[in-house]
């Protein structure tokens, strides 16, 4: 199971984006 690294760079990428979200 790849939770810890591909999972994290997906974490990442969505927390990325909702904080454009909740910006704008």
């Amino acid at each position: 199971s790849h939770i810890g690294g591909l999972g994290g760079a997906v974490a990442e990428i969505i927390a990325e984006e909702a904080e454009k979200k909740v910006r704008f």
